[in-house]
């Protein structure tokens, strides 16, 4: 029996000593994380740390009985228009929270293999989008209708764009930088070549960032129009004729 309780005693604290190093590893991680890359960091934490926070306000809110919480599943377009305080935090939260969170894994893949992450960063943030837009169906901010999915999709495609280029775009763009520009030992370079490499990197990072929201956009809305009621899908507006 002593041997038995020693035994555990050595387990439990094995464990312990475990947790503790671990939580020592993940420390040091995201400090050296802060010193390399301040920004990417700290705007990782903030993004979870705001998504937890209006999780948890949305959990503390009030519950409504109003019609604009039951999903139309006939995808008729509801008629209230009450605003649901407890859902718009909802679909916040979950999209500061896994935006976020897809960004940094991204980041942590991009370091050993660049070309996967920017595969991975455009399946992730589709992924994402989607599933924050089948969360305004779930959950809708406001009454159903074509015009709230559209500006759903635009505002978590612009949303979702900005959170990986704050994220992930300063390593890449070094990159694109540092293989353009030309070398600042050669003398030889004048002030012109440098600045048409400039102008150069900058042709070349708006076409990677065009050609990247393209394809999450395109997977967004393939994703939505395959899983999703019509009147979540994005619908383009006709412009009106004079």
């Amino acid at each position: 029996m002593g041997m038995f309780k020693g035994a555990m005693m050595n387990n439990g604290e094995k464990t312990k000593s475990t947790s503790v190093g671990l939580t020592k590893n993940i420390g040091v991680y995201v400090a050296d994380e802060i010193k390399r890359a301040p920004i990417a960091t700290l705007s990782i934490l903030v993004g979870a740390i705001g998504g937890c926070l209006a999780f948890f306000f949305a959990g503390i809110q009030p519950n409504s009985q109003s019609p604009i919480l039951s999903p139309a599943l006939s995808g008729a377009v509801d008629s209230v228009g009450a605003v649901e305080i407890r859902n718009i935090l909802m679909v916040m939260s979950f999209f500061l929270f896994s935006s976020f969170l897809g960004a940094g894994v991204v980041r942590f893949v991009a370091k050993k293999h660049e070309v996967a992450s920017i595969l991975l960063s455009v399946l992730i943030a589709a992924v994402t989008n989607f599933s924050t837009l089948f969360l305004v169906y779930l959950a809708p901010p406001r009454a159903r209708s074509y015009q709230l999915f559209y500006a759903a999709h635009d505002n978590v495609f612009y949303a979702s764009m900005v959170v990986y280029l704050t994220v992930c775009g300063a390593a890449v763009f070094k990159d694109i930088y540092h293989s353009i520009q030309p070398d600042l030992k050669d003398k030889s370079s004048g002030d012109d070549a440098k600045e048409a490499n400039g102008i150069g990197f900058l042709f070349v990072a708006a076409i990677l960032i065009a050609l990247w929201g393209w394809a999450v956009f395109a997977g967004q809305k393939r994703l939505t129009d395959t899983f999703l009621p019509d009147i979540a899908h994005y619908i383009e507006k006709t412009p009106v004729k004079k």
